[in-house]
């Protein structure tokens, strides 16, 4: 039968064993230094900025179904998209910017002041407007 170990045998048999094992070499840290530059100079590209694309909505590009308020499009909020004006009773519009087409339908007692039209106004149905416009 297996002969059994106490405690103290059993510990001097574990010292030799870790004896055996080779132990590792230490750790060495290293740091690298990097030389100073005198009068060192550093050089930024400039990279233009690229304004995302916005996206199109048509409800941006038209007036419908208004009663007595005073409407405006100020330069630079057409930027010569084709334009909407519908169903308006009793409005004043002003458009200060230019579009390439207007199409007005079913428009009652209206004052109209549209900036240049590269292109047409088409005007249906209106009833009692006064329309100021630059067209071709």
């Amino acid at each position: 039968m297996a002969e059994e170990l106490n405690d103290d045998e059993n510990a001097e048999y574990y010292d030799e064993e870790v004896a055996e094992i080779p132990k590792s070499p230490a750790k060495v840290e290293e740091k690298v230094v990097e030389p100073e530059v005198p009068n060192s100079v550093t050089i930024t590209k400039n990279v233009p900025v690229v304004a995302a694309k916005k996206k199109f909505n048509r409800l941006d590009y038209m007036f419908a179904n208004k009663t007595g308020e005073e409407l405006t499009k100020l330069p630079g909020s057409v930027d010569g998209a084709p334009f909407n004006i519908r169903f308006l009773e009793d409005c004043t519009v002003n458009i200060f910017d230019q579009s390439a087409a207007i199409n007005m339908d079913k428009c009652k007692n209206c004052t109209m002041f549209i900036g240049p039209v590269t292109s047409s106004i088409f005007i249906r149905d209106c009833e009692n407007c006064v329309i100021h416009v630059a067209c071709q």
